[in-house]
């Protein structure tokens, strides 16, 4: 069975958790690592860290402060990983200016 590296407490803040955060920055260290092949399980909050719940109100999205949301688990890393650059992107090698 696949191992749950990143566990989210859907009662707790997210803010609280120190393997959530809200951008994607090469000064955030990796929350865990995994090789090419693994099983694994991240859990994560919803894009507002569980400000939004499921009672049957909408007053939760009326009120919700837009700019403390996208929250993210992670990151992940792996042996394809540089410092600096996010896992999966691969430098572009050519870039054209659009006029």
């Amino acid at each position: 069975m696949a191992e749950t590296l990143i566990k989210v407490d859907l009662n707790q803040s997210a803010y609280e958790n120190e393997q959530v955060h809200n951008r994607w920055h090469p000064d955030i260290p990796m929350a865990c690592w995994v090789n090419p092949g693994d099983d694994f399980i991240l859990e994560t909050y919803d894009w507002t860290g569980g400000f939004i719940k499921n009672d049957d109100s909408a007053d939760d999205v009326r009120d919700i402060d837009l700019s403390i949301v996208h929250f993210l688990s992670g990151p992940v890393g792996g042996p394809w990983c540089r410092a600096g650059r996010p896992a999966g992107r691969r430098p572009a090698r050519h870039r054209r200016e659009v006029r």
